[in-house]
């Protein structure tokens, strides 16, 4: 089973969103995590959303993924996290 955790995002504050995305990588170490993709709204060709960009991670399991998001590593990512931009995350499986 493949699991991916999307983050669907609205840019506040870029210099802490760049210091933030520098800081990601690192706290998927451990995880067997990879990014697969970090990108940017082209168009809309159905149903606008006010998110503007996103990213999807892939983690070998939901456990891997839950213990990702909680981990000491992330946790202190998340107020530099929210001062830089408005994410909504959410697991998917497939």
């Amino acid at each position: 089973m493949a699991v991916f955790v999307v983050g669907q995002i609205i840019i506040k504050d870029e210099q802490k969103w760049e210091r933030y995305k520098a800081s990601v990588p690192k706290s998927l170490e451990g995880y067997d995590a990879s990014i697969l993709l970090r990108g940017s709204k082209e168009s809309t060709l159905e149903q606008a959303t006010e998110y503007e960009h996103i990213v999807i991670l892939q983690f070998p399991s939901l456990q891997a993924a839950k213990l990702w998001h909680s981990s000491n590593v992330y946790q202190q990512l998340i107020p530099l996290r929210k001062e830089a931009a408005s994410v909504s995350l959410s697991i998917y499986t497939s």
